[in-house]
């Protein structure tokens, strides 16, 4: 059964690692529109509307998987809430960001160099880091340790940080990287101020 799965997933992952076909995406609960690869396999939610925490996936390729984890080369877009979250979400999901966007020190973690900048109107940071995963363990086979990269774009409205995140392994980081730009140039919040 696992033998068939692999086949399958090879099979549609195979056919995403093509060069990418893009189409202008529109979210259906109308929050953002952005150009993204119609040839990748789309994860995640259907919408963002999902609370504290909703997330979009676009997949490029996949050269690992264990336990229901994921490594290779994917996209994507993250909303979180800012207001009326459990002190757990806010702790663990919200305060790095929070301290990007405000005047306090960055906590133990944060990216070193973060750029500024706005989209839609809203201020937005962007940073980069290298890191390494481990997928794995228990009672399934350990993967790893993988060199990953990831890019992330976080975006701050007065009720939720929309993140733009690509990551990849370091081999596939550079041929996916394109798709990755084009959904930032065109990322577009159409949600109101």
């Amino acid at each position: 059964m696992r033998l068939k799965y692999f086949a399958a997933m090879l099979a549609v992952f195979g056919a995403c690692s093509h060069k990418p076909m893009y189409e202008t995406f529109r979210e259906s609960s109308g929050q953002f529109a952005a150009e993204v690869p119609s040839n990748w396999h789309r994860d995640g939610q259907d919408n963002l509307e999902r609370k504290p925490a909703a997330t979009m996936t676009w997949i490029a390729e996949v050269t690992a998987e264990s336990s229901g984890s994921q490594v290779g080369a994917m996209m994507h877009v993250n909303r979180f809430e800012r207001q009326n979250v459990s002190m757990s979400f806010k702790k663990s999901t919200l305060d790095i960001s929070d301290a990007m966007f405000g005047p306090g020190p960055l906590p133990a973690g944060a990216p070193k160099k973060i750029s500024t900048f706005t989209i839609s109107g809203f201020p937005a940071r962007r940073y980069n880091r290298d890191f390494e995963v481990v997928s794995g363990g228990g009672m399934h086979r350990t993967i790893g340790p993988i060199a990953m990269r990831i890019e992330d774009i976080v975006i701050q409205t007065p009720s939720a940080y929309y993140a733009l995140e690509y990551r990849a392994t370091t081999a596939l980081y550079d041929k996916h990287y394109p798709a990755f730009k084009r959904l930032a140039d065109t990322f577009q919040l159409t949600i109101r101020k």
